[in-house]
């Protein structure tokens, strides 16, 4: 399978060195304004911080690619661009009918190979969350002979069909802390991508399906503030003391912050860090409609949250609403 690199330094060249915090990034062209909020909040809390930025990024032009290098590099970080063979790899590769799934969601498989000659360690972080604090301490962690450190995936608890026998032992691939060094030892992107081949049946959730089946029982767990999702999100909860001791925001889910039905009070995070990139001037959403029905819906959502959020509940109790936050 052939891999072509290119490597583009930050400012003055610079090489590695201990400080510097590696972050790894795969993406498409769908996610080209969307990975702007995400880069945002990265700068915003993490001031001060050598950031370099892996990234296999698939179907932009030459001037999306210039404006993101623009970009990261205005704020002192360093950006590498890498190449894969898409072709050859989609025909490895799974991708479950019916699923919104494409060839960028397995590029986490490859990171570990193309970037150990500049870093033992990788923060690899999907392009649809937030970060809401500095990344030093959860990059620095000690996570013994694991290759991954990671949090369970609050919505499949277990998963049989992949050897993952334990409640919360499946964990969601979004958001890994990897030690190359223990994930070379163990062989993983191999397995996993041998697993893919060996059991096309057994794959649902794509390259996390193959991760969780080779490391079943073979992962660090780490509290949900490092990766909190959509099913951690409790509507009677108000947003700031649910996000208080958060450090990164995710939007799994089809509940994603650019959609105006989604059921994500959290999305305002998403929306001010959108304010704070490049892309501020873009729609807020991507799918708002100007019809009745539409308008109602998006009311709905807007005020069931905002009667839970401002303590409204404990002073005009409305006994029929409940406070999952799937029943809007």
């Amino acid at each position: 399978m052939s891999v072509e690199v290119e490597a583009h330094l930050g400012l003055n060249g610079v090489r590695a060195n201990v400080k510097e915090l590696h972050i790894a990034l795969g993406f498409d062209k769908n996610y080209m304004v969307f990975i702007y909020p995400m880069l945002a909040s990265v700068f915003e809390n993490n001031r001060g911080e050598k950031l370099v930025f892996h990234a296999i990024v698939n179907g932009i032009d030459d001037a999306d690619r210039t404006a993101l290098h623009d970009y990261i590099t205005l704020h002192s970080a360093e950006i590498l661009f890498y190449k894969l063979n898409n072709e050859a790899l989609s025909k490895k590769l799974i991708f479950p009918v019916g699923t919104h799934f494409n060839i960028a969601t397995y590029y986490r498989l490859f990171f570990p190979s193309l970037v150990r000659s500049r870093t033992r360690r990788l923060l690899y972080l999907d392009v649809d969350l937030v970060v809401l604090g500095n990344l030093r301490q959860f990059y620095e962690k000690d996570i013994g002979e694991h290759a991954v450190a990671a949090i369970s995936d609050s919505f499949v608890k277990k998963c049989e069909r992949l050897g993952v026998m334990n409640e919360d032992g499946y964990f969601n691939a979004g958001v890994m802390l990897i030690d190359l060094d223990n994930w070379e030892k163990q062989c993983i992107s191999e397995k996993a991508l041998s697993f893919i081949e060996d059991y096309p049946e057994k794959i649902k959730f794509c390259d996390q399906d193959a991760l969780n089946a080779v490391l079943a029982n073979n992962w660090l767990k780490l509290s949900n503030k490092y990766n909190f999702t959509q099913f951690f999100v409790e509507l009677q909860i108000p947003s700031k003391i649910l996000v208080k001791d958060v450090l990164i925001v995710h939007f799994t889910s089809a509940n994603k912050p650019w959609n105006a039905l989604a059921r994500n009070k959290l999305r305002y995070l998403y929306q001010h860090y959108l304010s704070l990139s490049p892309k501020r001037n873009v729609k807020r959403y991507v799918d708002f409609k100007w019809n009745l029905r539409f308008i109602r819906t998006y009311l709905r959502i807007r005020i069931k949250e905002f009667y839970f959020d401002h303590k409204i509940d404990k002073v005009i109790p409305f006994k029929n609403w409940k406070k999952s936050p799937w029943d809007y």
